[in-house]
């Protein structure tokens, strides 16, 4: 038999907050609503996939990102995925990342673009316990990020918005406002970290 185009497709709506029991054994806490479509086609023997979440009132570890969307797209032709990712909490624009992923490729998987506007820093604290705590505050800046998941190369321009975390193992605060952060592949510099009696800078 002879078909133009064939396909399967997913309408889904859930609420985030029970897939919790998933994500606690990594210390992820989410909530708020996706609704979304997933369309799978096969026209003339080239398969096309596209997929749009989005989500409303997304809270993600107790930090409101606020309402947004998620969109990839498969390139046959280019052999990789268009991601586009917006997230807006009222008049900010918390989050945006655009740009590809080439699953096929062995080295330079991603090529992304990375954009935070008071994004808050709470959101990251899970993924280093072992290290820091308590952290609050915000983060504006944008970067590329480049390489693969494994050996991600970052590189960007942030500033930190009234910061404060606490230092495990020096058991010690630090504090940052308005203050710059440049990361390089290889590099981090940071200016002006303090405590209430002292400043420092670390490169």
């Amino acid at each position: 038999d002879f078909c133009l185009s064939r396909g399967l497709g997913d309408v889904y709506k859930r609420q985030l907050q029970y897939l919790n029991p998933l994500f606690n054994k990594f210390n992820i806490h989410t909530s708020g609503i996706v609704d979304g479509t997933t369309i799978l086609k096969d026209v003339y023997q080239d398969i096309r996939l596209y997929s749009n979440s989005n989500f409303k009132d997304l809270s993600f570890n107790h930090q409101k990102l606020g309402d947004g969307y998620v969109k990839s797209e498969w390139d046959a032709n280019e052999k990789r995925f268009d991601i586009d990712v917006k997230f807006e909490n009222d008049t900010l624009k918390t989050i945006g990342l655009n740009g590809s992923y080439y699953p096929k490729k062995k080295e330079n998987k991603l090529d992304l673009n990375l954009t935070l506007d008071h994004f808050p820093a709470r959101v990251v604290e899970p993924f280093f316990l072992e290290y820091i705590d308590g952290i609050s505050g915000t983060v504006n800046g944008q970067a590329s990020l480049n390489g693969t998941f494994k050996e991600p190369l970052l590189k960007g321009d942030f500033t930190l918005n009234d910061i404060q975390t606490r230092v495990i193992y020096l058991n010690e605060v630090l504090y940052v406002d308005n203050q710059d952060v440049f990361i390089r592949p290889n590099l981090l510099s940071l200016i002006h970290i303090s405590e209430p009696t002292r400043q420092a800078e670390i490169s």
